[in-house]
C-alpha cells in the first residue's frame, strides 16, 4: 500500500470541488457524478489508510519533507483512520440518496 494516502484521503476532495466548480453552470448533472465519484475515492482512500494503520500501526505523512516542529504532519492512528472511514461512508450514502 502507499505511503501517501493520509494526502490522498485530503487531496481528493478538494480536486474534486474544484472540478465541480468549474462545471456546475454547464454541466449540472455531471457534477453530481463527479461529487458521487470523488466521495467513493475518497472512502476508498480513507478505507485503505484505515487498513495499513491496523496492520502496520501509526503513520505519519510530513508534508513538504519538513520534518514536525517546522512543518506540518499528518498523524493517521487507529482511531482517527476509523472515523475518517465512517464519515466517507456515510458521505457516500448521503450523496447517492441526495441524487439529482
Amino acid at each position: 500500500m502507499s505511503a501517501h494516502l493520509p494526502i490522498l484521503t485530503l487531496l481528493m476532495p478538494l480536486f474534486g470541488a474544484l472540478a465541480i466548480a468549474m462545471l456546475f453552470k454547464a454541466q449540472q448533472r455531471l457534477s453530481y457524478f463527479i461529487a458521487v465519484i470523488t466521495a467513493l475515492a475518497t472512502t476508498l482512500c480513507s478505507c485503505l489508510t484505515l487498513a495499513l494503520v491496523l496492520r502496520a500501526g501509526t503513520q505519519r505523512y510530513a508534508l513538504a519533507g519538513w520534518p514536525a516542529p517546522f512543518g506540518i504532519e499528518l498523524i493517521a492512528d487507529p482511531l482517527a483512520a476509523f472515523i475518517s472511514a465512517v464519515i466517507g461512508l456515510i458521505s457516500v450514502w448521503i450523496f447517492i440518496y441526495s441524487g439529482p
